[in-house]
C-alpha cells in the first residue's frame, strides 16, 4: 500500500521536487490544482499529462494488460487539446515557433499519438457533454476499458466540478461537490489511478487578487479552502497544488505551491514547496527533466539599483 513503485514524474523538475523523497505523484493518489479563471489550469493539466507519458515507463501490476492514461475533457474540444499539445511538443522539440493555423487536425493527431505511444502507453482522450456526464457514467467508462484490457495508471479530468453532480450527497452547502470528490478518491484510489483535477478558486480568492495585485497569491491561498462551490474540496483528496500567472517586465510566470500531502515518509523541505516557471515565448513552460533546472525561487529585478 505504500510502496513508491510506479512513481510518475511530471516533465519538471522543480514539481517533481514538491512531492519530496517521492519525486512524481503516486498512483493511487488524488490531486486537485487549485486556480482562477484563465490561468492556464487546462494548459498545466495537459503539461502534466505530456510529462507523465514522456517520462515514466509502465510499472505494470498486472502484466496481461495494457498500461493506459485516460484524459477527459469536459470543456475544451479534442481537437483544442490535440492542436495545443501538437504545439507544446514541436516547440518544445525545435524551440522554434509552431503555427497550428495550417495544420491538419489529422497530422498533428498523428504526432501526438507518436510521442504518447513511445513508452508503449496508451493515450485516450474523451469529450462528455457535463450536463449529462455523472461520475457513474465515469465509473462505467473506467470500468468498460479495464474489461477490454487496459490496466488505468492515470486519470486526468478537465475539470471534475463541472460535472454534473445527479446522485451526490447535499447535506451541507457545497456538500455534493466534496461527495463527487470522494466518490471519486475512492473508485480510483481503490484501482490504484492516478487521479488529477483543476478545481476554480472563489470569489474570496479574487478579492485577494484586487487587494494584492497578486504578488505571492499562491503562497497567501495555500491551505485555506479557497475554492469555488466547496471550501472543503481538500479534505477528499490526498494533495494541493495551487498555480497563478505573474507578470514581470512584460514577461509571464507560472507561480506553483504546493499544499498538503497526505503521504508516508519524510517531511518535504519548505523551499521546495513554491516555484516560479518562466512561460517561454517557444514551448510555454518547458519541459526541464533531464537537462538545467529552469524554475526560480523568487523573483530578480532586471536592474539592480545601488545608492551611493
Amino acid at each position: 500500500e505504500i510502496s513508491t513503485g510506479g512513481i510518475m514524474k511530471t516533465g519538471i523538475q522543480a514539481i517533481n521536487r514538491m512531492f519530496g523523497e517521492n519525486d512524481g505523484f503516486m498512483r493511487g493518489e488524488s490531486w486537485v490544482i487549485g486556480a482562477l479563471q484563465h490561468n492556464f489550469k487546462s494548459g498545466f493539466l495537459m503539461t502534466i499529462l505530456k510529462g507523465l507519458v514522456t517520462y515514466n515507463k509502465p510499472l505494470m501490476l498486472n502484466k496481461k494488460k495494457k498500461p493506459m492514461i485516460l484524459f477527459i475533457t469536459l470543456e475544451n474540444s479534442i481537437t483544442q487539446n490535440i492542436l495545443w499539445l501538437y504545439q507544446s511538443f514541436k516547440e518544445n522539440e525545435t524551440n522554434e515557433p509552431c503555427d497550428i493555423r495550417n495544420i491538419s487536425i489529422e497530422e498533428a493527431a498523428a504526432y501526438v499519438n507518436q510521442k504518447f505511444t513511445a513508452n508503449k502507453y496508451h493515450v485516450i482522450m474523451r469529450r462528455f457533454n457535463p450536463t449529462e456526464f455523472t461520475y457513474r457514467d465515469l465509473f462505467n467508462v473506467l470500468m468498460k476499458y479495464e474489461a477490454e484490457g487496459y490496466e488505468i495508471h492515470a486519470l486526468l479530468i478537465d475539470y471534475l466540478n463541472m460535472m454534473n453532480k445527479d446522485g451526490c450527497v447535499k447535506d451541507t452547502i457545497g456538500g455534493d461537490v466534496r461527495d463527487l470528490f470522494r466518490r471519486v478518491r475512492n473508485f480510483t484510489n481503490s484501482r490504484k489511478i492516478l487521479f488529477i483535477s483543476p478545481a476554480q478558486l472563489s470569489s474570496e480568492a479574487k478579492n485577494i487578487v484586487r487587494s494584492t495585485g497578486g504578488e505571492g497569491f499562491v503562497k497567501e491561498i495555500a491551505n485555506k479552502g479557497y475554492y469555488d462551490s466547496c471550501k472543503l474540496i481538500d479534505q477528499e483528496v490526498d494533495g494541493e497544488l495551487y498555480i497563478h500567472i505573474e507578470k514581470r517586465s512584460g514577461k509571464s510566470y507560472l507561480t506553483v505551491q504546493r499544499g498538503k500531502h497526505r503521504k508516508a515518509g519524510k517531511i518535504t523541505p519548505e523551499e521546495d514547496l513554491y516555484t516560479i516557471l518562466p512561460f517561454e515565448e517557444n514551448g510555454g513552460i518547458r519541459d526541464d527533466v533531464g537537462k538545467e533546472d529552469s524554475s526560480m525561487k523568487k523573483f530578480v529585478s532586471d536592474i539592480d539599483s545601488f545608492s551611493f
